[in-house]
């Protein structure tokens, strides 16, 4: 954060974000309307579920208390519900979350008279549909060549009418040119309605000879009744949808070369898939699409998705060996160990075989390869593999993104660092395709939630990853230090039980931190640097600032900051106050260096710390508004003596005598 005054981050969450999409919406367009709708809105390549051992009411306050975000693998999600955790335990749950940001859906419906030239667009428009702006054909991407990675969802033609769906980055904005390069493409009225999925909003903008027009100006296109359930649908009218299917709209209707069930699972309409299969809808006519429909059969079905989902593993028409390979289809199943041994059962099926995600070319390795992600290694899907004489079976290929997010996340089989490096890994490789980021710095977010990001992160320090971007000061103070010492930042999670995982205790695994400072001041880390923290106290309710205790403005020195405030005197890491600071001192940092605490810092960027630790308020006041580090050391020990203090002077005094 670079906020003037006082700023804060959120704390990371350190669990598998690699494909979140936000698509699923209730009618007001604010948000999921279930935690189930949210599965869905994730994504169907790589959807994230983790439980936490902790009371549901307990968690839930503190979700609240952490207003509805928080910051997920590089940016920010908000919770939106929860679901039993598989144990059927009371405390153990699964939260579901959104993407706060994300993607812009852009629906275009485009009215033309003349024929031919919407024809050609048409084609090109099938051509390029599924498809990343660099297979399009290269009319369209001329169209969009300034947008960042636009995705084409589908694209039809009725008549004068031609819609199409492109899936863009939040960052992509809809200009005058791309209106105009339709307009030439035969489009004399153009409609656009566009979901901004960063704030959950939907606006609709009619267009006509180059200009801005009237809603009523739009003409309005002639429609079947199919086609107009589909309309529906693409307006997301999902009450509406469902009202005319029970009143007995032709719920197997197939438009645009799908059955409205597809178009309503690939949406991500809930309540549209679910009336739908309370009608009765054929699930067999939707193999062809299965990747989508198993999944929404899955959140949406009720009572009666195991049901559906046996018809679609039993069917004749379905080829056993494909639905094994797709991993989307695989994830439903484990949910269902029963109908996973059902598929294995059938002639062809190959329980070893490599899977793909949908939309995905590369192979996946084997289901019990995956077996972390896919069904967090739960007892009842083990047991049909082992019966099965299931292997673990890698891909061919993997790249160094992949076995970097394999070791990360303790997936089976996965290389430890030193065989990562054995094997010419580039450590610095950049994860999360959404939002690139190192390892090392991805875990040094949240590296308080347990021992094993930082012990990972000095491993990987040790080995050679970089670290140059905590060398500039702003970086070090927002990610470093506030990692480290502000215990507000993972406050919400303090009595969580870490299912794999060393708790950290400060008094246990301190010299963790100790051991992470000394190797980034081994690579060049300014010993010297001068931060501008404001310091708070915890207030005793474990969340934000105890209201009695002023906040403390440090601008000075990091020997400073370490020895008087973040491990000074009561705090929770006292135990490592005097390692960190011969640390600095033999990287040369200077004792005599004068630091000031101020009442506050106006107009600076400056970073929220909050201390946990048993102060009076006299006590935590007891600072002068100037001096050099080792001269406050001094005073405080002439007031109230202290045995690590004398000894931080000592050590001090003997630096500056040696610099003499």
């Amino acid at each position: 954060m670079a906020d003037a005054g006082c700023s804060q981050t959120w704390g990371d969450w350190p669990y598998p974000v690699n494909s979140l999409r936000s698509d699923s919406l209730g009618e007001d367009g604010n948000g999921p309307e279930t935690a189930a709708d949210t599965m869905a809105a994730i994504g169907q390549e790589r959807p994230l579920r983790f439980a936490i051992a902790k009371p549901k009411t307990e968690f839930a306050a503190s979700i609240e208390g952490r207003k509805d975000r928080i910051w997920v693998s590089g940016q920010f999600v908000k919770p939106a519900g929860t679901a039993p955790g598989h144990n059927g335990a009371s405390d153990a749950f699964s939260l579901f979350y959104t993407t706060l940001m994300s993607s812009n859906i852009l629906t275009f419906t485009c009215v033309g008279a003349d024929a031919l030239k919407l024809s050609t667009l048409h084609d090109h428009l099938q051509i390029a549909v599924g498809k990343f702006a660099d297979q399009w054909p290269a009319p369209l991407q001329v169209c969009f060549d300034d947008w960042e990675k636009p995705f084409l969802t589908s694209a039809s033609l009725r008549g004068e009418t031609l819609r199409f769906v492109v899936d863009s980055s939040s960052g992509d904005e809809l200009e005058k040119a791309h209106i105009q390069a339709l307009h030439d493409a035969g489009a004399t009225h153009i409609r656009v309605r566009i979901w901004y999925g960063q704030v959950g909003e939907t606006r609709t903008l009619h267009y006509q000879g180059g200009k801005k027009v009237a809603a009523k100006a739009f003409p309005a296109p002639t429609l079947t009744e199919e086609e107009q359930l589909l309309e529906l649908l693409l307006e997301g009218k999902e009450a509406a949808f469902a009202k005319a299917i029970k009143g007995g709209a032709p719920k197997d209707a197939l438009v645009d070369g799908a059955p409205l069930l597809v178009h309503a699972a690939k949406a991500s309409l809930g309540k549209a898939v679910s009336a739908l299969l309370n009608a009765g809808a054929d699930v067999i006519a939707c193999l062809a699409w299965v990747d989508e429909i198993a999944g929404a059969i899955q959140r949406h079905g009720g009572k009666a998705a195991p049901a559906l989902l046996r018809t679609l593993v039993e069917a004749p028409q379905a080829d056993p060996s494909a639905l094994w390979r797709s991993a989307n289809v695989l994830l439903v199943l484990c949910e269902y160990p029963e109908l996973l041994a059902l598929l294995a059962s059938r002639e062809g099926v190959d329980v070893n075989a490599q899977i793909r995600w949908a939309h995905k070319g590369q192979l996946e390795g084997s289901l019990l390869f995956n077996s972390r992600f896919l069904f967090d290694n739960r007892p009842g899907v083990l047991a049909v593999l082992e019966a099965l004489g299931a292997r673990s079976v890698p891909p061919p290929t993997m790249s160094d993104q992949r076995r970097l997010e394999r070791m990360y996340f303790q997936e089976r089989d996965a290389d430890t660092i030193a065989e990562l490096v054995a094997a010419g890994v580039d450590l610095d490789t950049p994860l999360w395709d959404h939002r690139p980021i190192s390892l090392l710095r991805n875990l040094f977010r949240h590296p308080t939630m347990g021992c094993r990001p930082l012990t990972l992160a000095n491993e990987l320090l040790a080995s050679g990853a970089s670290a140059a971007f905590w060398m500039e000061p702003d970086a070090f103070q927002d990610e470093v230090l506030k990692g480290l010492f502000d215990t507000d930042n993972l406050a919400w999670i303090t009595d969580a039980t870490l299912s794999d995982e060393r708790r950290f205790v400060p008094q246990r695994d301190a010299n963790l931190v100790a051991n992470f400072i000394g190797g980034l001041l081994a690579r060049g880390l300014d010993a010297n640097m001068t931060v501008r923290l404001c310091v708070e106290k915890l207030s005793s309710k474990g969340r934000g600032a105890a209201g009695s205790y002023k906040s403390l403005h440090w601008r000075g020195p990091l020997l400073g900051a370490v020895a008087l405030l973040l491990c000074g005197r009561g705090t929770e890491m006292r135990s490592i106050c005097l390692p960190l600071v011969e640390l600095l001192l033999s990287h040369g940092a200077n004792p005599d260096t004068e630091g000031e605490l101020l009442d506050a810092m106006m107009n600076e960027t400056n970073w929220v710390v909050h201390l946990r630790g048993d102060w009076t308020i006299e006590a935590w006041r007891d600072h002068a508004a100037t001096g050099t580090v080792l001269e406050r050391l001094r005073q405080r020990q002439a007031q109230d003596p202290d045995e690590v203090d004398a000894v931080l002077i000592a050590s001090m005094e003997r630096t500056v005598a040696s610099a003499r």
